[in-house]
């Protein structure tokens, strides 16, 4: 069996610009979620509630954010909050990006 070695770890240092960060990885989350509605991939756009506090907010958008099994691991990896967050701001991104292509390519 595999043993793994587990060690907790404080978040770093808030750098200040977190709460910036937060609102672009939760309007990147908002996008895809609209364009994932507006192309006939989810039926309705879910209603979220995410934490105020940057630090708890990242864990939020990562466990309901339908990104790859790569970037969770890069979530997870972070050091700060504000890498966490801004690996998820481009994760979700891409996705709505690729959304939008994979619709253009199924019209085409």
């Amino acid at each position: 069996f595999r043993r793994v070695l587990f060690r907790s770890r404080p978040d770093a240092e808030l750098a200040g610009d977190e709460p910036e960060r937060l609102g672009a990885a939760r309007a990147a989350l908002d996008a895809l979620l609209r364009t994932a509605h507006d192309l006939g991939r989810i039926e309705a756009v879910p209603e979220l509630e995410v934490s105020s506090d940057p630090t708890a907010a990242a864990w939020e958008i990562a466990a309901v954010s339908p990104i790859s099994t790569f970037d969770r691991q890069r979530v997870l990896e972070a050091v700060t909050v504000a890498d966490r967050l801004e690996i998820l701001r481009a994760s979700l991104t891409d996705l709505a990006s690729d959304l939008r292509l994979m619709s253009e390519l199924d019209q085409g």
